[in-house]
């Protein structure tokens, strides 16, 4: 055996091993209680030298005994832990495995981090057309440019924790536009992290189907503000020419402030859709990208209409 084992081959099968990776992410120490008594839970997202990832969770004392070490961005061997199949509800992990490590687990930091060629984060974005055929739920990486953003809002749990939540309305060059919500400590950092032209690098994205696609980015993803990855030229490029201009919106919002899935057509398109014919009560939402040809400012009978109305 190599002395280290590559991620990407671990498995059930793997008896005995011993990786070396990089924290990428850890998320916050979580209690539960169950039939049997409370506990608690953190867990890690480990990249070793040959790009494989895989999530990795501390229970009770092994919470306690290693959180504070487990550093983000540092790099550590791994060793006395069990393998188990990945639960795909909670990690978004392509790995089809996971590691849980107990209290007597080998942990060991690095000190040799700086040169051992392990990157800082590993990405697998998609577009947000890509995102558009996609059946949520799902988990993406995303590279994309902020058009606007909304404060981080005070917000309680349903589970009575109180947190923040901010909005960000991002696209990217595929003329493609979705809202994305961040939660927590990422929700309130500065609004001058957000600004309008700002690339965002997410990883773990959970697209969600509630009016369209939307998506979430959780305690167990991670950002990056203006990434350092050539995606993110382009992007500033494309946005610096195209910025103003209109996208496709995967995230609907109908007149009543509610989430709605619209149509995507040309007008012609349109008028051939409704000459189907719509059921009674029924209501259909369209989205199109066209050039205004006449603004009418007056009535059938000649009588001068404004463009506004006392509200």
């Amino acid at each position: 055996m190599a002395e280290f084992f590559p991620i990407r081959e671990i498995s059930t099968y793997s008896r005995v091993w011993k990786i070396k990776a990089r924290v990428t992410n850890r998320a916050p120490v979580r209690e539960f209680t169950t039939s049997t008594g409370a506990g608690k839970v953190f867990s890690v997202d480990l990249l070793d030298k040959e790009g494989g990832e895989i999530r990795a969770s501390f229970f009770g004392a092994a919470a306690d005994k290693f959180f504070e070490l487990l550093q983000p961005t540092k790099v550590f061997t791994f060793s006395r832990g069990t393998v188990r199949v990945s639960n795909k509800r909670y990690c978004n992990l392509p790995h089809d495995y996971e590691l849980r490590f107990e209290a007597d687990a080998d942990i060991a930091v690095c000190d040799d981090d700086a040169s051992d060629d392990i990157k800082q984060v590993q990405y697998r974005f998609v577009s947000l057309q890509e995102v558009s055929k996609m059946t949520p739920p799902c988990t993406v990486d995303l590279c994309v440019v902020v058009k606007s953003f909304m404060p981080a809002q005070p917000i309680r749990t349903k589970k009575g924790a109180d947190t923040f939540k901010r909005q960000l309305r991002v696209a990217d060059t595929s003329s493609h536009e979705m809202d994305v919500t961040i939660w927590a400590a990422r929700a309130q950092r500065p609004d001058e992290d957000f600004k309008p032209g700002t690339v965002l690098a997410l990883k773990g994205v959970n697209i969600g189907s509630w009016g369209g696609h939307s998506g979430s980015l959780l305690e167990g993803g991670y950002m990056e503000v203006s990434p350092a990855v050539p995606e993110a030229a382009t992007l500033a490029t494309w946005f610096k020419a195209n910025g103003d201009s209109q996208c496709h919106n995967l995230s609907g919002v109908s007149p009543g402030g509610s989430r709605v899935a619209k149509k995507a057509m040309t007008l012609s398109e349109m008028a051939t859709d409704c000459s189907n014919g719509i059921k009674e009560g029924e209501r259909q939402y369209y989205e199109t990208v066209a050039r205004l040809a006449l603004v009418r400012t007056t009535r059938r009978d000649g009588e001068y209409q404004p463009l506004y109305y006392m509200a």
